[in-house]
């Protein structure tokens, strides 16, 4: 698969923002290029470089580029037009450029191989929670006996667990997933919540995505993680009107009854599914939600208690928050 890289330009106000557009759109893998971090990095560091990319020193001062990067097929041309959207929007209401530029440009025939090499530079293992560790597979790791290690081939536009709103789902589920005989995750991307909660103890997991192609990358984390499809099944389609993207019959997933739901995507989608998911859970169920930021809260937490949940636990962190919140139908 070729991939398509783009550069948004911004400036350092700008930089929460524009990932936060992104992170909404699906995307965690993100590099941030800020100039001046690097020129204060080398006039605190005073050695004799043998070269400073030029081009990197040459930006005015300001200027912060966020990278990623997206599939060069529809549907990533769709999710390009919508991160353009939105850019475009932030601009419209932000006082006096007060985010910069905020531009998108493009370049093409980055294939898969030449991606995950720009990845293997920078992404090492790191422990989320208490026992659990993500590992890329290229990199070694001594695990203690306790570690839960999770094995994974980044996903270009999917997640990667370095985000703060994964990380809170992965800590309410080692709470949760030991004990569950079933869970299923909405929106799973790379399938890296559904896979780690069968690692922490659940017995078997569904996952679905709108995106096919997260259905490929979080199958194969799954076989790098030993865990075949006899017990872990992923659908490519909207929980929300039972479509499908690939024709393929989601009726599993609606007549499974699950110990343990999680959905790590935006607060007005979890809002929308508040009324759907109390039907999916088994009495005494747990609902993990994430992707929410501090300021909708209020609006998530309301909508769930309004259909049936009661709120077990409310956790922040930079801005990010997570729910778990119980059926008891």
């Amino acid at each position: 698969m070729e991939w398509i890289e783009a550069r948004i330009k911004t400036n350092e106000c700008g930089v929460d923002p524009v990932i936060s557009i992104l992170m909404d759109c699906g995307i965690e893998g993100v590099e941030i290029i800020d100039p001046a971090e690097m020129r204060r990095f080398l006039e605190s560091n005073p050695l004799n470089w043998d070269y400073v990319d030029e081009a990197l020193m040459s930006a005015e001062a300001g200027d912060v580029t966020v990278k990623f990067f997206a599939p060069s097929n529809n549907h990533g041309k769709q999710l390009l037009g919508t991160i353009g959207d939105e850019l475009r929007n932030l601009s419209l209401n932000a006082p006096d450029c007060a985010f910069g530029e905020l531009s998108m440009s493009f370049s093409g025939g980055l294939d898969d191989d030449e991606w995950l090499s720009k990845w293997r530079k920078h992404y090492k293992p790191f422990r989320i929670g208490k026992s659990v560790v993500i590992k890329p597979t290229w990199e070694e790791y001594n695990a203690s006996p306790t570690d839960v290690v999770f094995n994974i081939e980044p996903g270009h536009v999917f997640g990667t667990g370095l985000h703060q709103s994964t990380r809170l789902v992965v800590e309410a589920l080692e709470k949760v997933a030991p004990q569950s005989r079933c869970m299923l995750d909405i929106g799973c991307g790379s399938g890296i919540l559904s896979i780690i909660g069968m690692l922490l103890g659940a017995k078997q997991a569904l996952a679905i995505d709108i995106d096919p192609t997260a259905a490929q990358i979080a199958y194969e984390n799954a076989r790098l993680n030993g865990i075949g499809r006899d017990r872990y099944r992923v659908f490519a389609g909207n929980i929300l009107d039972n479509t499908s993207a690939t024709g393929e019959d989601l009726s599993d997933v609606f007549n499974t009854k699950y110990d343990v739901i999680t959905a790590n995507i935006v607060a007005d989608i979890i809002i929308a599914l508040a009324p759907v998911v109390p039907r999916m859970l088994s009495a005494g169920g747990v609902f993990i939600s994430s992707g929410i930021i501090d300021e909708r809260v209020y609006d998530v937490s309301s909508a769930l208690t309004e259909h049936g949940f009661t709120i077990d636990e409310l956790k922040l962190e930079d801005g990010w928050a997570a729910i778990t919140a119980i059926i008891h139908n």
